[in-house]
Formats: structure tokens, C-alpha cells, sequence
């Protein structure tokens, strides 16, 4: 991820693994470990000690805060985890935010939905606080043997109706904006079609290029739209103070990477101004919570339609 100087706010990436920041620069943004973590049993899975990479905001953004998940933060000590980083930053500045917008992508966007509201618990009442999730939004379906495949890899860890999104979204009280493709690839592979519900191969070529998917396959994956948008209507609905953007791009993760994301022809709903992550906390606070502009749905995707959206 690029991170311009330009940037008033303070930018934090929640990790296990130590990796690094560049901006075109090359500004490294050190790591801080979490040194009384151990004290709280938070630890990763490899047994080191939770970070995260800080980079100051500065004069009239130094009380704006973007926190990035680069990890999940579900697996077994992952509570543990987020609160000790959290009681190492609340110090640091993020006890006095004055905006503060929570984020993740994929699985980082699952977590997004998952500690939303009790981010916003620590920080101030007058505080603007926002969360947003990146192809976040894993469904509860049925592959296509009918089989609850993606469901079994978690139902021994967490509880069913916490984990996915769908289940949680109605309790979320906190500002909510939900990034994601109607076809999103990750779900598409591992949830509609895992390998298990295809032995024989014969989405291979559909899941490679879906230019080439056959008319039954495509009315698959129409049904797999139709059921995503199902789960998100009570919130296009009826939410007030959240907002979505669900394009039709066999994508995941489209908003990290400048370079597909910021391009001419990145993914847009209506023609309206793409999403900028990366911008000021207020031109993200801006586009996602705009009454004319807050739900965006894009039409069913056909064949012809592959050109128009970036692989990301």
C-alpha cells in the first residue's frame, strides 16, 4: 500500500507478521511490538507478539485515525490480541480521536464488522467514528453440492452467528460501509465452488476466465449474486447512518492498491467518484456517508462486461 506524505492522519496497520510500508518515497514505517501483550496471553499463533506499524498524522489531522487490519484477528487469542493493541494506542493519541475510521480487507474486513462497535467504545462520545469493510462480507451459502463447505472450517472456533456478516450487520450500531463484488473470486472459489464440490474440474476454466463459463454456470453465479444482495437488503434498506458499494468485478480486495483502484477505468457504480481509501479521513467520511450517494448496487455481470472492471 502507497502512503503519501500528503496524508494527515494517524495510519495504523494491525499485523503478526512483520512487513513493511513504502510509500513512493520509500518510507519505512517501523514496527512496534506489543511488549506487555504477554501479560494479557495475547500472542499469534506462531507464538510471537502482536504490532502494528504506526505513521503519524500531523497539524489539523493529528487527532484523525485510520486503522488498518492486516489480519484477521479471529483465531483463538485474537480478542486478546486486539485489546492489547488497542490499550497500547488509546495512550499513544487514539484516546483523544477526534475521527476515527476502523478498516480491513478480506479477512481483515471480516474482522472490521466484528470489533466495530467496541472500537467505538474506546474512544471519546464526541469522538466520529466509522468502520468500513473490503470484500469482507463472506455469505453463509451452500456450495454447489449443497453443502455448508466454508461454514465447517470455522463452526469448531466461533460461533456461527457471529462470524459471518450477514448475522452481525443488523447489531452493528456504529457507521458501516461495505465494499465488495457481487462475484467476489475468494468466495466464488472457496465458498460456491471449493475444489471438494468440483473433483472433476469443471468450473476450472470458468474460475480462470469468466468469459468462459457456460450458461448454466453463469445462472450459478447470478443465483449467488442474487443471494448476496438478499443478505445486504435489510441494510440498503433501512440503514441509516452506513452505506454500500457492490459492484459486479470478479474481484477481491479492490480498494489497498492505488494502482487499480485510482485508475481511469477502476470499478465505478452509476458513473459515480470512485471510492478513495487512501485520501483524507474527510473525503472518505464525504462519499461514504452522503445521503445521495451512500448504497450503490451494479447491474447483473455478462460476459461482455469482463473489460470494464481491473483483476485486483
Amino acid at each position: 500500500m502507497k502512503v503519501h506524505k500528503i496524508v494527515s492522519f494517524s495510519m495504523i496497520l494491525l499485523t503478526c507478521a512483520p512487513w513493511c510500508i513504502f510509500s513512493e518515497e520509500r518510507l519505512l514505517v517501523n514496527m512496534n511490538l506489543v511488549r506487555n501483550a504477554s501479560a494479557l496471553g495475547a500472542y499469534c499463533l506462531d507464538g510471537s507478539l502482536p504490532a502494528y506499524h504506526l505513521h503519524r498524522g500531523f497539524g489539523a489531522g493529528a487527532r484523525n485515525w485510520l486503522l488498518q487490519f492486516e489480519t484477521s484477528l479471529l483465531y483463538f487469542r485474537g480478542q486478546r490480541i486486539w485489546k492489547a493493541i488497542i490499550h497500547d494506542l488509546l495512550p499513544k493519541g487514539l484516546g483523544n480521536a477526534k475521527k476515527a475510521l476502523l478498516s480491513g480487507c478480506s479477512a481483515g474486513g471480516l474482522a472490521s464488522f466484528l470489533h466495530c462497535d467496541n472500537f467505538s467504545s474506546y474512544l471519546p462520545t464526541n469522538a466520529s467514528v466509522k468502520c468500513l469493510s473490503d470484500a469482507g462480507f463472506f455469505l453463509d451459502e451452500r456450495d454447489i453440492s449443497l453443502k455448508h463447505t466454508f461454514r465447517s472450517f470455522y463452526e469448531d472456533l466461533v460461533s456461527l452467528q457471529c462470524f459471518f456478516p450477514q448475522y452481525a450487520l443488523p447489531f452493528i450500531r456504529t457507521p458501516f460501509f461495505i465494499l465488495n463484488s457481487a462475484y467476489d473470486v475468494y468466495q466464488f472459489h472457496n465458498i460456491l465452488v471449493p475444489t471438494s464440490a468440483d473433483i472433476h474440474g469443471h468450473w476450472n476454466r470458468c474460475k480462470l476466465n469468466p468469459a468462459a463459463c457456460t450458461t448454466i454456470q453463469i445462472n450459478i453465479l447470478q443465483e449467488f449474486r442474487k443471494d448476496m444482495l438478499s443478505a445486504l437488503r435489510l441494510f440498503y434498506v433501512y440503514s441509516r447512518r452506513g452505506g454500500m458499494f457492490i459492484n459486479s468485478c470478479f474481484a477481491h480486495c479492490q480498494s489497498e492498491s492505488q494502482d487499480t483502484w485510482l485508475a481511469a477505468n477502476s470499478p465505478r457504480v452509476h458513473n459515480k467518484v470512485k471510492l478513495k481509501i487512501n485520501a483524507k479521513l474527510e473525503n472518505i467520511e464525504k462519499y461514504f456517508f452522503q445521503e445521495s450517494l451512500k448504497n450503490e448496487a451494479d447491474t447483473k455481470y455478462l460476459p461482455s462486461d469482463i473489460d470494464n472492471c481491473l483483476s485486483t
